[in-house]
């Protein structure tokens, strides 16, 4: 698939409805969460430097090799001619204080790790569109069995092997949460202990803004 591969399926299996949230599976990292939005996004960088270090240089790489010019011109030119903070501001506030978080954690510019986030929108604008995506598929919960989701994570190949998970614990709410990601991305898919299961998915073959 062109320098993609999946990574698996990220098999987010809702068994939490009956259960408290466990360790989630082997050969997972697993990074505990806590704290306000700045702080969780603070550890999240601090306990993943190397990795988000090492990955950023990757991407940075796969940027310059897919558009031809130098990556840090790129982003600046990307960040420029977009405009997805209002609506990020609107929706999940917190999520902008999670990634300052995960910059000043792990030493980078806050602008750059912004841009890092944009996994999708940057495959938008660029030449490595493709029809293949993600897959997610749902079952509900029948004849005593559990409900499930999951999904395939189709990816470029350069993040394989840094399958993280987060576990989050929201003090104000009183709940729990599995994340899977990417060191220095705020999430990839997850899901709480309340029941409520998130997957992501690119259409990119369908209209897009």
């Amino acid at each position: 698939m062109k320098r993609r591969i999946s990574i698996g399926c990220a098999v987010l299996g809702l068994v939490i409805l009956a259960a408290s949230l466990s360790w989630p599976g082997p050969g997972l990292k697993v990074i505990d969460l806590a704290g306000t939005p700045f702080e969780m996004g603070r550890l999240h960088g601090r306990a993943l430097k190397a990795e988000i270090g090492e990955l950023v240089g990757r991407w940075k790489k796969d940027l310059e090799r897919s558009y031809g010019v130098p990556a840090d011109d790129f982003i600046a030119e990307f960040l420029k001619k977009t405009d997805f903070k209002p609506a990020i501001e609107r929706w999940t506030p917190g999520l902008l204080e999670e990634v300052r978080g995960i910059a000043d954690g792990a030493g980078l510019d806050p602008e750059t790790v912004y841009a890092y986030q944009l996994i999708d929108e940057f495959w938008t604008v660029g030449p490595d569109v493709m029809p293949g995506k993600c897959t997610t598929l749902a079952a509900g919960r029948r004849r005593g069995n559990p409900p499930f989701v999951a999904q395939t994570l189709d990816i470029p190949a350069f993040y394989h092997g840094f399958q993280t998970v987060l576990r989050i614990k929201d003090e104000a709410y009183g709940v729990e949460s599995l994340v899977f990601t990417i060191p220095g991305v705020v999430a990839a898919n997850g899901l709480n202990d309340r029941g409520v299961g998130v997957c992501v998915n690119a259409v990119t073959q369908l209209a897009y803004s």
